[in-house]
């Protein structure tokens, strides 16, 4: 099975840069499409040490990623053959979960995890560097994306998949935050668009406030202090765009084209 995959990989390949075109990719290019992103995404929120007191199996590292992803529209400009400037407009879920915990209950251990997911409007700027003029070139780009707070939700799971604590309050949230962005990957460049593939990694530059009324509570206190944590992801990038703009015609020699 693994050996078809391999195949069917080179197969694609080689198909991509068949039709892909020949002339090194054009200055002032206007591009317009989509973006997709299948995400882990983590959230580094500080659980307070007493709520974890009665646990049967404590962990300091209680935090582990979730399964999220990124959607939405991208324009791109293209600066000149080494430069480009692209923004977008993506809806996000982030988050993460917590790693399993037993606390006492009658007659048996009462099993517990939350999971929380964080949903935003994302607005990304990035610049890109090509490492190369031809068609298929590697690049790495980084910027900064405005994330605009949606809502929240946070569930707890007790016996296995059973939802027990649900929380959708979104009072003590951050409404604007900054995340540095920063991925590397290849951009395919054809006649009239472009396919670009490229992992990617979100982190928060400030730490956003995620909350007052939320399960992340003090043990014996009966408080819901306001807590906040950095958030963090990291994904499989995926662009397709369309050209707007008409197609230069060079009539450069081959050997110019290439400087």
């Amino acid at each position: 099975m693994k050996k078809h995959y391999t195949l069917f990989a080179i197969i694609a390949f080689i198909v991509l840069t068949g039709i892909a075109q020949d002339e090194p990719r054009q200055s002032k290019q206007f591009y317009i499409g989509v973006f997709a992103s299948p995400d882990l995404s983590f959230g580094k929120v500080p659980y307070p040490d007493s709520y974890f007191l009665s646990a049967s199996n404590p962990n300091s590292n209680y935090n582990i990623s979730k399964y999220s992803y990124t959607l939405g529209l991208e324009a791109l400009y293209q600066i000149n053959t080494r430069l480009a400037l692209s923004i977008g407009l993506q809806y996000s879920d982030k988050g993460g979960k917590t790693k399993l915990l037993l606390f006492p209950a009658t007659p048996a251990p009462l099993p517990d995890h939350y999971k929380y997911n964080y949903r935003f409007f994302d607005i990304p700027v990035r610049i890109d560097y090509y490492f190369s003029r031809k068609k298929i070139a590697p690049f790495i780009t980084t910027g900064v994306s405005t994330n605009v707070f949606l809502n929240q939700s946070t569930k707890g799971y007790f016996f296995e998949n059973t939802v027990g604590y649900l929380n959708e309050n979104s009072t003590g949230y951050s409404k604007i935050n900054l995340q540095f962005q920063i991925g590397a990957g290849v951009d395919i460049t054809f006649n009239k668009s472009r396919l670009r593939i490229f992992p990617i990694y979100r982190v928060s530059i400030i730490k956003p406030n995620l909350g007052i009324n939320t399960n992340y509570y003090y043990s014996g206190t009966g408080l819901n202090p306001q807590i906040s944590g950095r958030l963090y992801s990291i994904g499989l990038g995926i662009n397709y765009f369309f050209r707007l703009s008409k197609r230069q015609t060079n009539t450069a020699p081959n050997d110019m084209r290439e400087l």
